[in-house]
């Protein structure tokens, strides 16, 4: 396709997006290792850089709790495993925005 004399632009009509890219307003960031019997919790706060490390047990209730817990906005990183994606909608349903990382 030739584009017109007065288009001297290479990405005219291109539909992406252009400017500078935005990272989510998080304050609690919680990267969780889901097991049948026990889940790991690793919160880090975004304001003050601090990491903390929490043992919970493998009870859906508990683990959205805690992270209903913490200071919002949350967001939350679950690994796909024996919980299915139960505790994924769970923690969705309760506010906390959550991705399920696919282990290899």
């Amino acid at each position: 396709m030739r584009r017109a004399e007065g288009d001297a632009s290479a990405v005219a009509g291109n539909t992406i997006r252009k400017g500078v890219p935005t990272m989510a307003k998080v304050r609690s960031w919680v990267g969780l290792d889901v097991h049948g019997a026990k889940v790991v919790a690793c919160v880090v706060d975004a304001e003050s850089g601090e990491m903390t490390v929490h043992r919970l047990s493998g009870d859906t209730a508990e683990v959205v709790a805690f992270c209903c817990g913490l200071p919002r906005p949350t967001k939350a990183a679950d690994e796909a495993g024996p919980t299915g994606y139960g505790l994924a909608r769970a923690l969705a349903a309760a506010g906390v925005g959550c991705v399920v990382a696919a282990p290899r």
